[in-house]
């Protein structure tokens, strides 16, 4: 516990007594990514809006990637920037499963308070799969976060790092109908509205991964409108019409296309958040013709029914992987597997009802994520005989990929075992693998550098 007071030490520190002195110079409307955190061999990238005034009072979006691709995250969240003029901060060093992630997070708030004059009321935490829950725990823990935008996960599975009625909060979920965490984020809505914390969801047709950057924009609106509401920030009529518009014509395309529930969630988003400013008569009719429309009523059960089959299939899925991972001896045949992996496709995946296609695609992720995360957990632990078993598992689910062959490949050089690391990295050439950077920065290929066939491989790359 510790490092967890350790944040909210530096908040307080420089929240409380607004410790601000800003010596350095950065030029405005362009990512800078590699900026050096106050004594410690880090960096973190940086966007300021081209209205940033260092003069005046900012807000700040920490944003956390499970991969720590500063650059990369802080670019999604430029179009948020301009529109609602806040700063934006990436850590290069926080990533999923690192036990450092607190104390880098500490380093990177004692640079950013003491660099740039920051409104105490108006701070942000954004993150993406680990980073979200890092975001959210952050805010748990401190309690001097105004919102958290998480995308694609929800929250920490320790308790302690989980909201409750104390938290003062806003929650902006952001998820994907094919995410393998879909559930978990309506899971998480339904819990904050349990506990009576502000909390809104936004949903859209994508994988796991970071929503696009029209689309944070967008559903940050949401936060922009909690700031009006708690009267940290003067209400922008503007900003509001173009936001009312925005998501309006969501909901209307959803209706459009004849999906009555994400239409009436729509709807009801107008109402709950636009009636202080908007006379939305229409709005509250139209909620109550798509809820009481027999489309609706159909979508609303059919979609429960799904929500039923899809938790049986993942447990029955899962209770075979943990059984089988937790053997000493992890099985080498997967005819069980091949044979359920092909009856979830055609079952689920290649179904032609939108519903089931996106219920077999959410849990083929999840099988394809926790393939990699446990290989990695157990490569960490020198197990890599049962790396090897969720990599073979891998091969089941992306079949005609070159990455899991490569990943294989991998594990057979760290056994020692030439012939099979050959024949993987041959499969993986098959399948597509094409540029030698990949094999020539992979450490587990070093003893093999001089060998004439791995040579003759490599010459064949480009």
């Amino acid at each position: 516990m510790l490092l967890l007071r350790k944040i909210i030490v530096v908040l307080l520190v420089f929240l409380v007594f607004e410790s601000y002195s800003q010596t350095s110079t950065f030029e405005k409307g362009k990512v800078i990514d590699s900026i050096t955190v106050s004594g410690a061999n880090e960096t973190f990238a940086l966007y300021l809006p081209k209205s940033y005034d260092p003069n005046k009072l900012s807000s700040v979006i920490f944003i956390f990637d499970p991969s720590a691709q500063g650059r990369a995250a802080v670019e999604r969240f430029v179009e948020t920037a301009e529109r609602y003029n806040h700063i934006l901060v990436c850590s290069n060093h926080t990533r999923n499963h690192s036990d450092e992630n607190f104390e880098v997070t500490n380093r990177l708030f004692n640079t950013i308070f003491s660099t740039f004059n920051i409104d105490q009321n108006l701070i942000y935490a954004a993150g993406f799969s680990g980073g979200s829950r890092l975001a959210s725990t952050i805010a748990v823990l401190t309690n001097q976060i105004e919102g958290v935008i998480a995308c694609g996960a929800g929250f920490s599975p320790n308790p302690s790092h989980t909201p409750n009625p104390s938290h003062s909060f806003s929650y902006l979920g952001m998820v994907g109908a094919l995410d393998m965490n879909y559930h978990e984020m309506h899971n998480a809505q339904l819990f904050l509205n349990k506990m009576n914390l502000d909390n809104e969801l936004f949903t859209n047709n994508d994988r796991h991964q970071w929503p696009s950057p029209s689309q944070l924009a967008k559903a940050i609106g949401y936060l922009e409108l909690q700031a009006y509401k708690k009267n940290r920030k003067r209400p922008n009529n503007d900003l509001i019409q173009l936001l009312y518009n925005e998501w309006y014509n969501d909901a209307r395309e959803a209706e459009k296309e004849l999906n009555y529930v994400k239409a009436l969630k729509g709807y009801q988003k107008l109402r709950d958040h636009f009636s202080r400013y908007l006379t939305l008569d229409s709005i509250v009719a139209k909620i109550d013709y798509v809820r009481d429309s027999p489309i609706y009523k159909t979508q609303y059960t059919q979609s429960r029914v799904v929500e039923r089959e899809e938790e049986e299939a993942k447990k029955a899925f899962f209770d075979r992987f943990h059984r089988e991972i937790n053997m000493k001896n992890p099985p080498k045949k997967l005819k069980w597997w091949e044979k359920e992996v092909q009856k979830l496709k055609e079952t689920y995946s290649e179904s032609d009802d939108p519903a089931l296609a996106q219920l077999g695609a959410r849990i083929e992720n999840m099988l394809h994520a926790t393939a990699i995360e446990t290989a990695n957990i157990k490569l960490i632990g020198k197990e890599v005989e049962k790396a090897i078993y969720c990599h073979k598992l891998l091969q089941l689910f992306i079949p005609n990929s070159p990455y899991s062959y490569f990943l294989l490949a991998k594990d057979y050089a760290l056994l020692g075992d030439k012939a099979k690391m050959m024949e993987q990295l041959h499969l993986a050439k098959k399948n597509g693998l094409s540029n030698r950077k990949y094999v020539d920065r992979e450490a587990a290929f070093q003893n093999y550098r001089n060998d004439s066939g791995f040579i003759e491989f490599l010459n064949g790359l480009k």
